[in-house]
């Protein structure tokens, strides 16, 4: 199982099979029990045992955030890191453009477009209500996507990188 994670207020977690045959995702607000529960449920999974891997998108805060957004945006990122590690699950940080890059997207349209075109059988809407895709589903499914391909592949360059 290949895990990708979109970091932010509401963490997004997708989920690859080791066959690419089950890709699904879920979201959770730190400090809530969902958060929590997601974070036990990787843990309780076989399939990460069993060679797979976490990728975490390496984030900043932005120059133009808020002191309040910055320090909530970071706070969210630490607790993600934290509850990881308290649970013994080991993981790899990966920069924006590499999965960027390996998935040729450049905006939040592409990502979804990405996911879309790739597993069409997602859905990318966050609630039973929304009518718009939430491009942060999508991108953790490239995140992982991307971990997919790194963990995967023959490319030692990539494992490296």
């Amino acid at each position: 199982m290949v895990i990708g994670i979109d970091p932010g207020k509401i963490m997004t977690f997708a989920f690859i099979s080791n066959n690419k045959n089950n890709v699904y995702w879920r979201r959770a607000e730190i400090q809530t029990d969902a958060f929590i529960e997601v974070i036990k449920d990787i843990k309780r999974q076989s399939a990460y045992s069993e060679g797979g891997k976490i990728f975490i998108e390496y984030v900043h805060s932005m120059p133009t955030d808020s002191r309040k957004s910055a320090f909530l945006f970071g706070y969210s990122v630490g607790c993600l890191h934290s509850a990881l590690k308290m649970e013994g699950l080991e993981y790899q940080l990966i920069n924006p453009t590499g999965w960027r890059k390996y998935t040729n997207t450049h905006t939040k349209q592409d990502s979804i477009d990405y996911v879309k075109n790739k597993y069409p059988n997602v859905s990318l809407l966050a609630t039973e209500k929304s009518r718009i895709d939430n491009h942060n589903i999508a991108d953790a499914i490239c995140i992982a996507d991307y971990g997919y391909y790194i963990l995967f592949s023959n490319n030692k360059e990539e494992k490296n990188g």
